[in-house]
């Protein structure tokens, strides 16, 4: 179990990785204040409903620019996919990546699928080549893995997130037991995501 000051520390690296996402600056080039951002909240009373019809609530100032209320939900979205449902054990995650996904995309997704098409075309499929994501689960890894939001984090510590990585990244992955699998059959243990991990990062200090 985390200590108050470690749990404090996590927050504020998750924190810091929903200020690298082009919603929030978005909101943030709109005039958006960090108590702008606190008070934008998804209603948790109602837990059996489906994720998509949770009540949204923001600052009373923001009624009057209705074209910021869907990135207000995108924002509400990632930060419980993130941040809230993690650590509360919140029901329907899932619904919330879903709501995030489907209210904006990602440029650098967008970018990714571009270099996806490139690379179907060009590049030769390596061994473990995800044509999903326009590389190998190696290369995913070791990209997440060097974050700057991740790198205070032990593999073990990243584990967890990594498959919400793959879903950002248009492959459903499911976790059972110490492994990932995705595209039905395949299968990403830990210990290897372990070493991609190892891997990348003495790669990077050499």
């Amino acid at each position: 179990m985390m200590n108050a000051s470690t749990r404090n520390s996590h927050s504020a690296a998750l924190m810091t990785m929903l200020e690298s996402y082009q919603v929030t600056k978005s909101l943030r080039a709109a005039g958006l204040t960090d108590e702008d951002f606190e008070r934008i909240k998804l209603s948790k009373k109602y837990p059996t409903r489906p994720f998509d019809e949770w009540p949204l609530t923001w600052p009373d100032h923001l009624t009057n620019l209705p074209h910021l209320f869907s990135a207000m939900r995108a924002f509400a979205a990632l930060r419980y996919a993130l941040v809230e449902a993690p650590e509360e054990n919140g029901p329907d995650q899932a619904g919330a990546w879903k709501t995030f996904a489907d209210t904006v995309v990602e440029p650098a997704v967008a970018g990714r699928w571009t270099q996806i098409t490139k690379n179907r075309m060009n590049a030769r499929k390596s061994r473990g080549y995800v044509s999903e994501f326009g590389m190998t689960m190696r290369q995913l890894a070791a990209e997440f893995a060097l974050k700057p939001e991740n790198r205070p984090y032990q593999a073990h510590e990243l584990w967890p997130g990594f498959g919400q990585y793959i879903q950002l990244h248009g492959l459903d992955a499911e976790r059972v037991r110490d492994a990932y699998i995705y595209l039905d059959r395949k299968r990403l243990k830990y210990v290897t995501f372990r070493n991609y991990v190892r891997d990348a990062r003495q790669s990077r200090s050499h």
